[in-house]
């Protein structure tokens, strides 16, 4: 099963951006989106999807498709 840490880490690779490009595209600080890949804190099935399609650009069937071919 893909936690959705993961999913924040294929996606965010993927497109080549690091976790500050992330954090501040999203308004959040590093550290919780660090936090968020670590799977350290409880997301929202809504909060993984919005990072996925609206920052990094992709749908996220295709980052499922991604983790699954690595």
């Amino acid at each position: 099963m893909m936690t959705a840490g993961r999913v924040l880490i294929i996606a965010r690779t993927y497109r080549g951006l690091t976790q500050r490009d992330v954090a501040n595209a999203y308004g959040v600080c590093e550290r919780t989106y660090q936090r968020w890949e670590k799977d350290q804190t409880q997301l929202k099935f809504d909060t993984v999807v919005s990072i996925v399609e609206q920052i990094c650009n992709l749908k996220l069937v295709q980052v499922l498709q991604l983790g699954a071919n690595s």
